[in-house]
């Protein structure tokens, strides 16, 4: 058994983008995060797979109810966070599933595609006493409801519904194509086209159940990144600076770094080299290659630490194969702007600069962030939430910083705070 969410890292954001604004705002002092199940039926799933999901799912709701209470400037705001689980209450993924979210502490609200005496008609024998057990837990419960003349059209429209009240889905899912409309790969595909962020547990209903993949430390933090994303990641982090990298070249080439940290937690690492993304890795070391000698050529290795809310820090970077003189001075940044993010808060703004190609000149490493001349922060996008200044004028400045450390000219921003 896999976890992972749907889709790659690169196009994680695009995909919370609808979960982001569904959710009310990061400084709220009550947050509902609502999950969503889908997942096959018992009689298509193994006693092995039934027996592991269990655990599973508590081990995901968990992380998202710890990613939901961490994640936010918990120093300025105390949250109370409501986490709801949506769920047909079908016999197999949704029915475990609810069992886990009421394990967790989970609201659990049932949505059936009939009304509850026709619905019983999908269940005989202990499937029938299982439905029932579930159907007397649920915190609520509410009938689509459906027309048994139309049964493909009632599971479609129940999918719908959990697809409209969760803000991320959770998919118990073997991958394959599926039977047709109302099945998981077809809600599935309904909560990706809607861009809702999907965590999958990818299952081989034929197999015993065991996690495979990329490992349980980097499949945790995939949970906890969506968890984060869908509280808000507006307010960015306070970064440790990532140390120079290191080359190892004794058997091919490992890169090394000391690991970072920030003021929310835990860190992964995005790994590039000549600008394209090669691995995100929760350890500080990627092993570029094993082989013998390299092909000669020039490499650009770049490095970033990204949190749980998916703010990344400024790059790090560092060549095999000289080919900047190292006093090359980056473009200013443009279109500085600032607005309110919340009470307290500021959000800071701009455009970055025309981004060379990193054999003419040294790349984009980040930006540095001024308020009256005095440090505010560093970043690796273009956007920062800081604290608001007192009542005044102020200057707002930033600088772009390059592979070399060097800064440019500052953009500059007046504004009166009242």
């Amino acid at each position: 058994m896999a976890l992972k969410l749907n889709g790659s890292n690169q196009g994680f954001r695009w995909k919370l983008r609808r979960a982001l604004s569904r959710v009310a705002p990061r400084w709220a002092r009550s947050t509902t995060v609502n999950v969503g199940i889908t997942g096959h039926r018992a009689c298509l799933l193994t006693p092995a797979v039934i027996a592991a999901l269990e655990p599973v799912l508590e081990d995901v709701f968990g992380s998202l109810r710890e990613a939901a209470l961490s994640v936010g400037p918990g120093r300025m705001f105390k949250r109370r966070v409501q986490l709801r689980l949506h769920s047909a209450l079908a016999s197999g993924a949704d029915q475990i599933a609810a069992k886990s979210a009421h394990a967790t502490g989970y609201r659990v609200h049932a949505l059936l595609p009939f009304e509850a005496d026709e619905y019983r008609n999908d269940f005989s024998g202990r499937e029938l006493e299982d439905f029932e057990d579930a159907l007397q837990a649920a915190h609520e419960v509410r009938a689509i409801p459906g027309e048994r003349s139309d049964e493909i059209g009632a599971y479609v429209s129940v999918g719908k519904a959990v697809i409209d009240e969760a803000d991320i889905l959770i998919a118990v899912w073997d991958g394959g194509e599926g039977k047709g409309p109302g099945g998981t790969a077809h809600v599935v595909g309904l909560a990706l086209e809607s861009a809702m962020p999907v965590i999958h547990i990818a299952i081989d209903r034929d197999a015993e159940c065991a996690f495979t993949g990329p490992g349980a430390a980097l499949a945790a933090w995939v949970v906890r990144n969506a968890a984060a994303k869908i509280i808000g990641a507006e307010f960015e982090s306070t970064w440790r600076p990532i140390p120079p990298l290191q080359f190892d070249i004794s058997a091919g080439l490992t890169l090394t770094w000391a690991p970072s940290a920030d003021d929310h937690g835990p860190v992964a690492y995005e790994v590039y080299e000549s600008g394209q993304l090669r691995a995100t890795v929760t350890d500080p070391r990627y092993v570029y290659s094993t082989g013998g000698t390299l092909p000669p050529r020039i490499y650009v290795f770049a490095v970033r630490a990204v949190d749980a809310a998916g703010n990344s820090s400024p790059s790090t970077f560092r060549t095999l194969g000289q080919i900047w003189r190292g006093d090359e001075v980056p473009d200013a940044p443009s279109d500085l702007r600032a607005e309110p993010a919340a009470t307290g808060l500021l959000r800071v703004s701009w455009s970055a600069p025309v981004v060379p190609s990193p054999f003419v000149a040294p790349p984009i490493a980040g930006y540095a962030v001024f308020l009256d001349g005095a440090p505010a922060g560093q970043v690796g996008g273009t956007a920062i939430v800081i604290p608001a200044p007192p009542a005044g004028t102020h200057t707002l400045s930033v600088r772009t910083i390059n592979a070399v450390d060097n800064l440019s000219s500052p953009a500059q921003l007046t504004l009166t705070a009242r």
